[in-house]
């Protein structure tokens, strides 16, 4: 893969979970293609949750409204600027679920390093409007098979138009997300494959394989793939719509390759897919086509601890949807042991069902992590924010505190106890942090702070909060000399 795809998920909405405040959910997606010798294509994907703005009454009924800027610049100055209103459809009234509405916009560049800026405001909101600044790099080498980037579809159809949603006389409309719930079931794409004319030779034949791969943190066996031999061409049009309503819940990357007469790989391209797909639980807990108590591998039931099966239940919490949520929640309530371990094995079958015993183990290892490391006497170790993110993400790839922090501000010798968690991998992400911050003296939970993950909390002035006295502590340059209470309320010192 020669350059690296953007999807910008969730952009505009808050990353902070406890915010009540209605806030704009705006989702981007950038999707790079060549033009010609010369020029490239940069479609623009935006979708706006219609659940997430205000509407307003107009003529007909009621309609929200969304301002875009949109900015594509290089070292050299400004090279597009656009400034539009987005507009809902109208809607008879506010009572009821509303419809995302959506945009594409194309931008043609040569090969360079660009930045890409928009903001976003509802018109019809007083809040603040939201801003992004990210890099793009669009570099498509002609001597070379290149793929452009994957475009995901919503719907896709014959057409004989020209604008900005035709390509190939096909009318193509974006599914912008990466995200596949239970009901999405066709994962529709479009991808264009350039220069297998001149690099395999003309009048040849090339193999381009497609395949939903799991990804390392999803130990499920391949899911669905297939492949289409194309007669080679300056630009060959490679398109699927593919079922993938029996794909079990879990991170995958699309991924997609081509082949020459001597199966060598030429040229691959690939895709973050995330898929969820809860099989149907019965009201007792099991799932269809269950394994019956008896035979439920040891791993799940004569080698478990079931005075912990609650425990290993709620472990699950980071890891499942709102759906599964329900059914733990359940099951630790009222749920028997037979019920309980039918659904852990369950639970791991359809996220592993190659190695769920495997896969059930390596995680029952984290559990143990954290209840050994970040629990107390108010909190197990999956309720905290350490422990919840341990389990979700797994063990981090390097651990600094307050002491050995190298970007600590060299004159703040007395902040507050706090640790940085450095993932150098994340899923489909790379050099992401967790910080965690004692905000309270004699507690030693310290909660999440500051991420830059996607979907986490972010606060970049975490480093101000890190600063500030415990309450009670007036002049911590000389707390090593007093006393305090749990509390932190300072104590008469002994003479």
């Amino acid at each position: 893969m020669f350059f690296k795809r953007f999807t910008f998920l969730a952009l505009f909405a808050t990353l902070f979970t406890s915010a009540v405040a209605q806030q704009l959910d705006a989702t981007f997606d950038l999707v790079r293609f060549k033009a010609s010798e010369t020029q490239n294509m940069v479609e623009l994907y935006c979708s706006v949750n219609g659940n997430s703005v205000v509407y307003k009454k107009v003529p007909g009924g009621y309609q929200a409204v969304v301002a875009l800027e949109l900015q594509i610049s290089d070292s050299t100055g400004v090279k597009y600027f656009d400034k539009l209103n987005l507009k809902s459809p109208l809607v008879a009234d506010t009572a009821g679920l509303m419809v995302p509405f959506n945009l594409q916009k194309r931008y043609f560049v040569k090969n360079g390093n660009f930045t890409f800026a928009g903001k976003a405001k509802d018109v019809n909101s007083a809040k603040p409007a939201s801003d992004i600044e990210v890099p793009l790099q669009v570099n498509f080498d002609k001597s070379k098979v290149e793929i452009s980037d994957i475009q995901l579809l919503e719907s896709y159809e014959k057409s004989a138009e020209k604008n900005d949603y035709t390509k190939s006389g096909m009318k193509l409309v974006s599914y912008v997300s990466s995200f596949y719930p239970k009901g999405f079931d066709r994962l529709k794409f479009y991808l264009e494959i350039y220069n297998t004319e001149a690099v395999v030779g003309k009048d040849k034949s090339v193999v381009v394989f497609y395949r939903l791969v799991p990804t390392r943190d999803n130990m499920a066996k391949l899911t669905v793939g297939g492949q289409k031999v194309q007669k080679t061409a300056s630009v060959n049009v490679f398109m699927q719509d593919v079922d993938i309503s029996t794909v079990a819940s879990g991170n995958y990357e699309l991924f997609i390759e081509v082949r020459n007469a001597e199966n060598k790989t030429i040229a691959s391209q690939r895709r973050f897919i995330q898929r969820s797909n809860p099989a149907e639980v019965n009201p007792d807990g099991t799932v269809a086509a269950a394994t019956p108590g008896s035979n439920l591998p040891p791993a799940f039931s004569t080698d478990l601890d079931s005075t912990k099966l609650d425990l290993y239940l709620m472990s699950l919490r980071p890891l499942s949807n709102s759906a599964e949520g329900s059914t733990i929640e359940s099951l630790t309530k009222k749920g028997t042991v037979l019920q309980k371990q039918n659904y852990l094995y369950t639970f791991w079958q359809r996220r592993s069902a190659a190695s769920p015993v495997q896969a059930w183990l390596d995680y029952k290892q984290r559990i143990e992590y954290v209840e050994k490391n970040f629990r107390n006497l108010t909190f197990h170790g999956y309720e905290t924010d350490r422990g919840r993110v341990y389990l979700q993400y797994g063990q981090p790839n390097k651990i600094s505190n307050e002491r050995d922090d190298i970007n600590r501000p060299v004159n703040n010798f007395d902040s507050k106890p706090y640790q940085i968690w450095h993932y150098y991998q994340l899923e489909n992400q790379s050099n992401r942090i967790f910080v965690f911050l004692q905000e309270n003296l004699g507690n030693s939970n310290y909660a999440l702070v500051h991420s830059t993950a996607k979907g986490e909390i972010t606060d970049n002035e975490w480093r101000r909060r890190s600063s500030q006295k415990f309450q009670g502590v007036k002049d911590r340059n000389r707390r090593n000399n007093r006393t305090f209470d749990r509390e932190g309320n300072e104590t008469t010192e002994p003479q």
